[in-house]
């Protein structure tokens, strides 16, 4: 299509798009806006591994974090656009950043953070996927090879159609996959980048309401997500909140 039938296009999209999926997602910008205020307040923070105890695992946490702000706000602006198959390549890089960013906090000062932070090349399956010996991670597994698909130039990825009735039925999955890594992206927030010396000095210096209102508005608007996400959905959002063990 030439490109001034594509600006049409998406025009008419946004406009179906807001009357079918319009609450959902609001609640998704919601639930990134609220994370990105929780985050900010910690900026002050970042380079001073001393006081917040992440060791060399703070870049890629940090990374992953912001990263990935700017990749779901892409990705759900593709949807609304009409383009549902562009916006799924971008949600495998955003996988990738949570699955290393947790992987290098839980290894902490160890090679494995040392050559993601030198740019080497890191063979995902095995390196990560590889490493993480407990618990089995059914769901986590199950979408890696779905979002690979998408990213490579399969008879999967990208699109061809983009009127809106001939879309509008992979809407849904797309959005609960953002639904989906909004979650674990919460959790890689609260656990793994916010330490409990962090909490400790932010409470102290920046003061306990700020601390407390923000964390709670970022938690309910996570949660409220789960309203939009079927049974194996919310069970990834587990896996990837549980506990893991890794391999050295």
């Amino acid at each position: 299509m030439r490109t001034d039938n594509l600006d049409r296009r998406v025009s008419e999209n946004r406009k179906s798009f807001d009357h079918d999926f319009g609450e959902r997602y609001a609640a998704l910008r919601n639930a990134i806006d609220a994370q990105h205020s929780f985050t900010r307040i910690y900026y002050g923070f970042l380079g001073a591994s001393h006081l917040t105890n992440h060791g060399s695992a703070e870049k890629p946490i940090f990374s992953a974090l912001t990263k990935n702000e700017l990749a779901l706000y892409a990705s759900l602006s593709l949807v609304r656009d009409g383009f549902h198959g562009v916006a799924m390549s971008q949600l495998r890089l955003i996988y990738e950043a949570l699955m290393i960013a947790k992987t290098c906090s839980i290894l902490r000062d160890h090679p494995f953070v040392d050559r993601w932070i030198s740019g080497e090349t890191i063979y995902f399956s095995k390196a990560v996927l590889g490493r993480i010996q407990a618990p089995p991670l059914d769901e986590l597994r199950k979408l890696w090879p779905i979002l690979c698909e998408h990213s490579h130039a399969t008879i999967y990825s990208v699109q061809v159609e983009t009127k809106y009735q001939s879309i509008k039925q992979e809407i849904p999955g797309v959005l609960a996959v953002i639904g989906m890594l909004i979650c674990c992206n919460f959790h890689l927030l609260n656990r793994h980048f916010v330490t409990p010396s962090m909490i400790y000095l932010g409470k102290r210096y920046l003061g306990t309401d700020i601390f407390v209102e923000r964390r709670k508005s970022a938690k309910a608007a996570t949660k409220d997500l789960e309203r939009f996400l079927a049974a194996p959905a919310r069970k990834l959002v587990r896996e990837y909140a549980t506990s893991w063990q890794l391999t050295a």
